[in-house]
């Protein structure tokens, strides 16, 4: 079988857009370091980027996690895996 290979550093992921189509979608951050894990609704995030002038429903889920601040408040790293969050009992569609 052929090997999986995680995505380049520099791969931007979906558009968050894409996610709206998604009844409850979340941005699922996971720490690195810890694997501490929390949903950050949909259109906050894409709000709070808009805002920071840092982006908006174009930029690519992956992006979001370069793109965080935020430090774990279990562990106080910062480096993050971002994923689409979906709903119990929904299909993991990917991102």
């Amino acid at each position: 079988p052929a090997a999986v290979s995680a995505p380049a550093a520099d791969d931007d992921g979906v558009p968050l857009a894409h996610y709206r189509q998604h009844e409850g979608c979340s941005v699922r951050f996971h720490c690195e370091g810890c694997a501490h894990i929390f949903d950050a609704p949909l259109e906050a995030v894409i709000a709070k980027l808009q805002r920071q002038g840092l982006g908006g429903p174009e930029t690519g889920i992956r992006k979001v996690a370069r793109l965080s601040r935020r430090p774990c408040p279990r562990c106080g790293g910062g480096r993050w895996e971002t994923r689409p969050g979906f709903p119990a009992g929904r299909p993991n569609y990917g991102g």
